[in-house]
């Protein structure tokens, strides 16, 4: 329990202990015999003693006291770590979507964060799969003089006449704007999936770092000095 002494106070204190401690003493401590004067001495000295060094005390009480009445003040140091780690939660949405949203106390959004990225890199691969028939059968009918039916012995893309008859046997033409169609469908997926993985990436590091984070009114947050360093002080209104 600390001593909080004002200013004043301590002032006057060591105005009244001053002459116990001048180098003659006073006709009465002259006149007396014994000890007296060295007690009186040896008492003063411990009491300026003391409100020396309750001095500085006080102040810091006096500081305390601004603190508003019937609060709850916690030091939270700089490093210390509550609940999931962000980067943990990070890691881990990246090595398995949904994992991360598990991780931060979140398993409701762990389907969804799956399901997205995964179907959507089943998509890709549909599209990229039809991109590359109808590219084969262009290049197959592209080569062709006559009969496209019966492949010409000089077609250096004669082994894709299967693509060209699965893709509907259509001409060079028709091919290759199919192609160009599946081109841009697929490249689309795949921006898709980048932006859902990303994001449910992004989504799992946040939850991990507001959990346990209360926004009511009776929360306040301020950054305040401390033996260590900066500390966050945590006050909480009771």
């Amino acid at each position: 329990m600390r001593l909080a002494i004002p200013d004043r106070v301590r002032d006057d204190t060591i105005r009244m202990l001053r002459p116990h401690f001048d180098g003659s003493p006073s006709a009465p401590e002259a006149q007396g015999a014994g000890l007296a004067p060295t007690l009186r001495r040896l008492v003063g000295f411990v009491v300026l003693t003391t409100v020396l060094a309750a001095a500085p005390e006080g102040r810091g009480q006096a500081a305390d006291s601004l603190a508003a009445p019937d609060s709850l003040v916690l030091t939270v140091p700089p490093d210390s770590q509550i609940g999931p780690s962000p980067r943990g939660a990070l890691l881990r949405s990246l090595a398995v979507p949904g994992w991360g949203q598990v991780y931060a106390g979140q398993p409701a959004k762990a389907p969804f964060a799956a399901a997205g990225v995964a179907g959507l890199v089943g998509l890709t691969v549909y599209l990229n799969g039809r991109y590359v028939r109808y590219r084969h059968a262009y290049l197959y009918v592209s080569r062709e003089d006559d009969d496209p039916t019966v492949p010409d012995a000089d077609n250096e893309f004669a082994g894709f006449f299967d693509d060209w008859v699965e893709a509907g046997s259509q001409s060079a033409s028709a091919n290759r704007a199919r192609r160009d169609v599946a081109r841009r469908n697929r490249d689309l997926a795949v921006l898709g999936t980048v932006v859902v993985y990303a994001l449910q990436a992004l989504d799992a590091y946040v939850a991990a770092e507001l959990t346990g984070f209360d926004v009511s009114e009776d929360l306040s947050l301020r950054v305040a000095p401390a033996p260590g360093g900066a500390a966050a002080v945590l006050s909480l209104r009771l």
